[in-house]
């Protein structure tokens, strides 16, 4: 199988500064070689070769459209089976690319671009600390999509920001949209319900929104797409407050995944089941449907092998 190489950031220079610049594009040297790191197994899961019962994942992609999606992975990969599991949701869903937050294995994650012909990868180089972290990442389908540039951005403000947001700059290959440029922004703002962790996410986002506010206004009529884990709900009180510097600019921003919320769906597999993850865009960005596979009812064990949050897919028609 052809190895696609992942493009890690290795260095961010001349960071954004506070107003939301962005730093210049770093040059990319070839990644290091890595020593395989350990998978988990869970004693719970079920043999590799055996289905166990699972349904017919929903088909995403369509010819003449662009489809993307965010997907919480958490500290992927959760079991021996994640890899081979995710790898499958990709190609049955058939989305053209998938912002991923918790890659917590470089190796992994390889592996898991190695399964998926076709595809390249941005990998964050973020850690916490050495050989501790959760990374952001996108995989992209590369007959579809052209990266163009990518950069962190916000490296110097982690403490809104424990986890810099990702930029990836995509010319669209096919398609109705060929030929158009869109900017997608992977988040995984702070996580937690006090208000220490509160405060710093209204604080991420009033920083997201004056971010691209100053692109779109350096590229007229950029499409800017943010998707992530946003750790918020939007049908709590304090919730909609983290989310007012996007809302209360209707003529600007399109909160895509607001109505869902608000109609009870949910990303994160718990009793309360809130919805974390979203997507926020410019409003030249249309997205029709967005669509949240309930895995947790298609695939066995799907929360034990490969992660406590749903994938949230969209189609740019």
């Amino acid at each position: 199988m052809q190895r696609f190489a992942l493009l890690f950031l290795l260095a961010v220079l001349n960071a954004c500064t506070d107003s939301g610049s962005p730093a210049p594009r770093p040059q990319l040297p070839d990644a290091p070689a890595q020593q395989p790191l350990p998978i988990p197994t869970p004693t719970t899961e079920p043999a590799p070769d055996d289905d166990g019962g699972r349904t017919n994942l929903p088909l995403i992609g369509a010819d003449q459209s662009f489809e993307f999606g965010t997907w919480n992975i958490q500290n992927f990969p959760k079991s021996s089976r994640a890899v081979a599991i995710t790898s499958d949701v990709i190609k049955e869903t058939a989305v053209d690319l998938m912002a991923f937050e918790e890659v917590a294995n470089e190796v992994a994650f390889q592996q898991l671009v190695d399964e998926l012909p076709g595809f390249a990868a941005v990998l964050s180089p973020h850690e916490y600390d050495s050989n501790e972290y959760q990374k952001l990442a996108f995989i992209y389908r590369e007959a579809d999509l052209e990266l163009v540039a990518w950069e962190l951005l916000f490296v110097k403000q982690t403490y809104i920001f424990p986890r810099p947001p990702l930029q990836a700059h995509f010319k669209i290959k096919t398609g109705s949209r060929a030929g158009q440029d869109i900017y997608m922004i992977a988040v995984h703002l702070k996580a937690t319900t006090e208000d220490d962790s509160l405060q710093r996410r209204e604080a991420a986002n009033k920083a997201l929104e004056a971010y691209v506010a100053d692109l779109t206004q350096k590229v007229p009529g950029a499409q800017v797409a943010l998707l992530g884990d946003f750790n918020e709900r939007v049908t709590w009180p304090e919730g909609l407050k983290v989310f007012q510097p996007w809302t209360d600019k209707p003529d600007a921003y399109n909160f895509q995944t607001q109505p869902l919320a608000l109609a009870g769906e949910y990303t994160f597999i718990s009793a309360s089941r809130p919805m974390l993850d979203h997507m926020i865009s410019t409003r030249n960005v249309e997205l029709n449907p967005i669509t949240i596979p309930k895995l947790e009812t298609m695939i066995p064990s799907y929360r034990d092998l490969v992660s406590d949050h749903l994938p949230v897919m969209a189609r740019m028609p």
